[in-house]
């Protein structure tokens, strides 16, 4: 019976030790955290934004596009079509 207690105060301790580990940790896990959703954020924005100008360039200019996305010959052969 006393290596059942001995083993369970020392997991107790251990535990504790690693809570407590983990708690001093937190701010800095956490502030690594915000860090990365904000710039994951900020890409996703930026990746909005150029998705909705290329939108509306292609809405209001579609030759130009046309002319980025294919060769002469391949815009004559889509008009033949």
């Amino acid at each position: 019976m006393k290596i059942i207690v001995d083993s369970k105060e020392a997991i107790n301790k251990l535990v504790s030790s690693m809570v407590s580990k983990l708690v001093s940790e937190k701010p800095d896990a956490c502030l690594a955290f915000t860090v990365v959703v904000k710039v994951i954020l900020w890409l996703l924005g930026i990746a909005l934004l150029l998705l909705a100008g290329f939108m509306a360039l292609a809405y209001f200019c579609p030759d130009f596009i046309d002319t980025l996305l294919y060769s002469p010959d391949e815009i004559e052969l889509l008009k033949a079509l």
